[in-house]
């Protein structure tokens, strides 16, 4: 809604932290990054799932603020006196770039927090005009992937022991980026269904809408590949399960996951007052 706002959060903060860390001797920035800088092959023609090294093109100016803030860390360029020059990064600078997609959390405030549990609310909106309105669409075109915070926090985690743990030399004078997500998919019709199962919500009178929803452009799917976030953590080899074999880490299920992120919410949500 305010891309002038966007850009001085995900693009121009983003820098100065950045310039901050690399100022700072052994300091690396973690950068969460999101899907979104993917098109769905909208434009590009590059479809998921997408590898890190896959074509972007975000299509929105979230995913287009988001994509800069990368390139402001891993292209950031420090003056001669504090070890780099003016047409190259740190020797030292290694950044790492998250790339995750939509998230939910287990110890929200409230269901708006989150692009996932706000969905919630809807449900109890639409509980209380059911007799009003017979008949409410929600989207069934978009693939999401929710994932839950604490499980890309536990693989960041890894990440960074692994970094330090490893006998390789860093890359220097740039970065690296991972991709983590959960392999579970849904739409945010689906992901209503579930929510009315587990808060035991009759949902009958929702109806899936397989028409691409209005409002900002997005992408319908963007499925993150993590297979070199596993290959990176020595992970998911001889597993058999193929690119996406995520080793022995398990990402929560989404139910069990969900099921967590709305107890808190259970008597707001099913209170017909």
């Amino acid at each position: 809604q305010n891309p002038a706002r966007t850009k001085r959060l995900n693009v121009d903060s983003t820098a100065i932290l950045a310039r901050e860390c690399a100022l700072l001797s052994g300091c690396r920035m973690i950068y969460i990054s999101t899907d979104y800088v993917f098109d769905g092959g909208i434009k590009t023609g590059a479809f998921p799932p997408y590898q890190v090294e896959a074509q972007t093109g975000p299509v929105n100016d979230y995913g287009v603020s988001k994509l800069e803030g990368e390139k402001a860390v891993l292209d950031l360029k420090l003056d001669a006196d504090v070890g780099g020059s003016e047409s190259s990064p740190s020797l030292s600078w290694s950044p790492f770039i998250v790339r995750v997609p939509v998230l939910y959390a287990l110890d929200c405030e409230n269901p708006e927090e989150s692009a996932s549990l706000t969905v919630a609310n809807a449900l109890k909106l639409q509980k209380k005009n059911t007799e009003e309105t017979s008949k409410v669409k929600m989207d069934n075109w978009g693939v999401r992937f929710p994932t839950l915070v604490d499980d890309v926090a536990k693989v960041i985690r890894m990440i960074v022991d692994h970094s330090l743990s490893s006998s390789s030399p860093s890359r220097s004078g740039g970065g690296q980026i991972f991709h983590v997500a959960s392999p579970q998919r849904c739409t945010k019709y689906e992901l209503v269904k579930l929510m009315g199962e587990i808060l035991n919500i009759d949902t009958s009178h929702i109806e899936p809408d397989s028409e691409p929803p209005s409002g900002a452009a997005r992408p319908q799917n963007t499925q993150l590949d993590c297979s070199q976030t596993w290959e990176f953590l020595n992970q998911g080899q001889d597993q058999g399960q193929g690119d996406q074999c995520q080793g022995s880490f398990q990402f929560t299920p989404l139910r069990e996951g969900i099921e967590q992120a709305l107890a808190p919410f259970k008597s707001m949500l099913t209170d017909t007052e």
